[in-house]
């Protein structure tokens, strides 16, 4: 894979490593940022999973120390979920300071879902 950053990357060259046609990719994901956007949403997604998933074994209502402490140990890399997300979070961050409409979902796709806990 490329090793100038996401920022470098054709749809192409991902569907490449991925091991599927351009076209394959292209039926998903018109752009890549449109990937980019889903990549990062995802995780967001699976981080705000694992999260409501550890304050449920907390009681209720939970401690709001727990509740922070909990949140910013998800957001630590210090598991390979967590290593994943902060460098997709970090490739994001970098595309936003690119573009516009990637900086408008930023605070969007980076706090929204993580800090909804509760839902």
């Amino acid at each position: 894979m490329d090793l100038r950053g996401v920022q470098h990357l054709s749809l192409r060259e991902i569907a490449r490593e991925a091991g599927i046609s351009h076209g394959q990719l292209q039926h998903y994901f018109a752009s890549r940022q449109a990937l980019l956007t889903f990549a990062v949403d995802f995780a967001a997604e699976q981080t705000t999973q694992r999260i409501r998933r550890s304050l449920e074994q907390l009681g209720d209502p939970p401690h709001p120390r727990d509740v922070l402490r909990l949140t910013l140990m998800e957001m630590l890399p210090l598991h390979a979920d967590a290593r994943a997300t902060s460098r997709m979070n970090a490739a994001y961050v970098l595309e936003a300071l690119h573009d516009e409409e990637a900086l408008a979902r930023t605070h969007d796709a980076m706090t929204r879902d993580a800090l909804r806990w509760r839902g």
